[in-house]
């Protein structure tokens, strides 16, 4: 059982997701992308639905930051920093989105572009 006695329902959730987010709710876009993540995430799809699970996730996630969700800018500009989930990294595009949350008051983000040694390519 979920939250209020309601039946855990993920693919009802998902409906509902996309259907806020088609309509421009940030939160929900932002909500489905971690939903997907989460799905992405399982050992029991084939490599190819992870990947795709994956890049729903990642589209979801920039739609929210482009809807000025303050966390998923956060999460995106990380997720550019370290080339998390097939992205290249692009320090550009990182800082980008973490300056746009920075700007709402993301202390995280803040930390992460004011400190230099988060900036420092590593030479393995």
């Amino acid at each position: 059982s979920g939250l209020y006695g309601v039946d855990t329902n993920v693919q009802l959730a998902k409906e509902y997701y996309v259907w806020a987010s088609d309509r421009g709710h940030g939160l929900s876009a932002y909500c489905l992308s971690n939903l997907l993540f989460k799905e992405a995430c399982s050992n029991d799809i084939s490599t190819e639905e992870q990947n795709t699970l994956q890049e729903q996730s990642l589209m979801y996630l920039k739609l929210s930051a482009e809807r000025g969700l303050a966390h998923a800018q956060h999460e995106l500009g990380v997720t550019y920093k370290q080339g998390y989930s097939g992205v290249q990294s692009d320090f550009e595009m990182a800082r980008y989105w973490l300056m746009l949350a920075q700007k709402q008051g993301h202390g995280a983000s803040s930390q992460i572009l004011n400190d230099p040694s988060r900036w420092e390519v590593s030479h393995l």
